[in-house]
């Protein structure tokens, strides 16, 4: 029996040894890297076309009554100043001499640079000076650029704190 505890007890000493080294018991904590996602916001350039205006310059107005019937010629002088040709709307308001209102409107190509005298004829009456008249330009598309808000995706690495358990053993090697 003596014989069989001496035997028993180095054995058991064995196995506690080894379950004390190598099952893990220890809580050990650590940091390791991991990716994520993160939604920042930016400001993307981003190109569109404009319609502006295209300048001009109204250099002179007249009105010519007939004094041998009663019709009157209208006239405005436009000179296109911008960088696209096109056609110009003269939109004439004419008052005559009994007080009617009368409209007339003309379309006149003008290429760059050039100047022409648009002219419309009032049968009927003569017309009261001055006369008021509206220019509408041909519009040119310009390109410009501007800065939107947006958002996009990025992945970064982010450390995070973990916990796993290690054996004594293991705890002891990495102690060092």
């Amino acid at each position: 029996m003596l014989k069989l505890a001496g035997l028993l007890i180095p054995a058991f000493l064995i196995i506690a040894v080894l379950i004390i080294m190598l099952v893990p018991l220890i809580g050990v904590t650590y940091y390791d890297e991991e990716p994520c996602i993160v939604t920042e916001d930016y400001l993307r350039k981003e190109t569109y076309t404009e319609d502006v205006p295209v300048d001009y310059e109204v250099t002179a107005t007249e009105v010519d009554n007939s004094w041998w019937r009663p019709s009157a010629d209208c006239s405005v002088t436009i000179k296109n100043g911008g960088n696209a040709s096109g056609y110009f709307r003269i939109e004439f308001n004419l008052v005559t001499l009994d007080g009617e209102e009368v409209t007339k409107a003309v379309w006149q190509n003008l290429e760059i640079g050039e100047q022409k005298e648009v002219i419309v004829r009032h049968y009927g009456d003569h017309v009261k000076t001055p006369f008021t008249y509206e220019v509408t330009p041909p519009t040119m598309g310009v390109l410009k650029t501007r800065l939107v808000p947006d958002t996009r995706e990025r992945l970064v690495y982010q450390s995070v704190e973990k916990t796993r358990k290690v054996s004594l053993f293991e705890y002891l090697k990495d102690w060092r």
